[in-house]
């Protein structure tokens, strides 16, 4: 099995709705660009987040709409073997195959990231067993096999006005003993009763234990932390003031 999560990098590539460039600087006065693929919306539409690279220079990614079911896809592109040019792409995984509900999760937006055996990790805005997003995991293929494997490892919004969060719009990042960190636009404490609210910072701990820290107090209202990192900022919409979280300290339980 591919050991995936030393050799991963983080490509620096172009990515817009419909297709992926990468980008080299020819001279002082301009840039050089080609096409690496274009979406057909079949095997995926709008790819939002960055990509990963395993040492093959092979490029994993997600895209927000397409595939089997137009809910979004996790992909490969598989780097070319000269003379050819032309990458070749691989759909791994179409979400909203489980059910009309989507419960294994829809609309992913964020990159990828991966561990020693090869799985990859993110999550989805929607869908899940509340429709309020999830963290998924794609296992790669048994030796013979050919279809990776597709678990939800978090359904947001499963607890009272979505005290555990809902929506996430990021990606993840790995912690001590392989937990996962990541964020949530909306849920978290002093909400409406609906689940809009700040958002939270949350932390998964396999197997699958699931913890939030309680949320300061503030006097401004928080609309909800956007950044991967769990030492993330939080971003408002004019015409409300900008307030950004410096450092998150969590409890020495962890």
């Amino acid at each position: 099995m591919r050991c995936m999560r030393s050799v991963f990098v983080r490509v620096g590539l172009l990515v817009t709705l419909t297709a992926i460039f990468f980008g080299s600087s020819i001279s002082a006065a301009g840039q050089k660009e080609w096409l690496v693929h274009s979406f057909d919306g079949t095997h995926g539409d709008q790819p939002m987040g960055n990509l990963i690279a395993d040492s093959a220079g092979n490029l994993y990614g997600t895209a927000f709409q397409g595939g089997a079911h137009n809910w979004g896809v996790v992909y490969e592109l598989v780097r070319p073997v000269p003379p050819k040019t032309a990458w070749t792409e691989t759909v791994l995984y179409s979400f909203c195959s489980v059910g009309a509900a989507c419960s294994d999760g829809s609309h992913p937006v964020a990159e990828l990231i991966t561990d020693d055996a090869g799985a990859l990790y993110g999550t989805t805005v929607y869908g899940g067993s509340e429709d309020s997003g999830a963290v998924f995991k794609l296992t790669p293929p048994a030796k013979g096999q050919t279809a990776w494997t597709e678990s939800v490892l978090k359904s947001f919004c499963e607890t009272t006005v979505c005290l555990d969060g809902s929506y996430p719009q990021a990606g993840l990042v790995f912690g001590p003993q392989g937990a996962l960190y990541g964020t949530t636009y909306n849920g978290g404490f002093g909400g409406n009763g609906y689940g809009y609210s700040g958002g939270v910072v949350f932390k998964l701990t396999r197997p699958g234990k699931y913890w939030s820290p309680p949320q300061p107090k503030s006097t401004e209202r928080d609309c909800g932390p956007r950044e991967k990192d769990i030492w993330g900022c939080t971003a408002k919409m004019p015409p409300q003031r900008c307030w950004r979280v410096i450092k998150q300290r969590f409890p020495t339980s962890i």
